[in-house]
């Protein structure tokens, strides 16, 4: 008997960015404990274990209005290495499409819905920013971002993801 590896299908993600500094205060207020000093420091994947563990004992309800986090790697980068200098930034997808090809990543104009966030994105992100700010006393570590990437990354598709465009 053999056993054959089904890979998860594939996906194109599209979402806002934030820098590894600003995902880490949101991680510390979000789970007091990543704040604390100790022997042997936190790693950035430490933080992003930590907010998707975080994420993961969240109602249905709740879920819906924080997205799971991705990670957006440095191209061409030895994915071996630490996180610290390979990752670019970290995603908060807010909608995706099933992968057809590499064409999808490139940013032209039949491809340009995925590369530009719409009034819904906005309003999702906003939604999720608002949701922080709440359980964090009306102060988020998020407040202090002026402006907010936005991208388009090709992942796996997990199964938990609700949404498509």
């Amino acid at each position: 008997m053999s056993y054959q590896y089904q890979q998860d299908p594939q996906a194109i993600f599209s979402g806002f960015t934030v820098l590894p500094k600003d995902f880490i205060e949101l991680v510390k207020a979000l789970a007091p404990h990543m704040g604390k000093t100790r022997k042997n420091p936190f790693v950035l994947e430490d933080f992003v274990f930590a907010y998707n563990h975080w994420w993961s004992e969240l109602s249905d309800k709740d879920k819906n209005k924080a997205p799971l986090v991705k990670v957006c790697l440095k191209p061409n980068c030895d994915p071996y290495q630490r996180y610290e200098k390979i990752v670019k930034r970290l995603l908060f997808p807010v909608r995706w499409v099933e992968y057809e090809d590499d064409s999808q990543l490139l940013r032209d104009e039949e491809h340009k819905l995925l590369w530009r966030p719409t009034d819904d994105d906005r309003a999702q992100f906003d939604q999720f920013l608002g949701y922080i700010k709440s359980l964090c006393d009306g102060i988020s570590p998020l407040d202090d971002i002026v402006k907010y990437g936005f991208t388009t990354v090709k992942d796996r598709r997990p199964m938990f993801v609700r949404s498509e465009v």
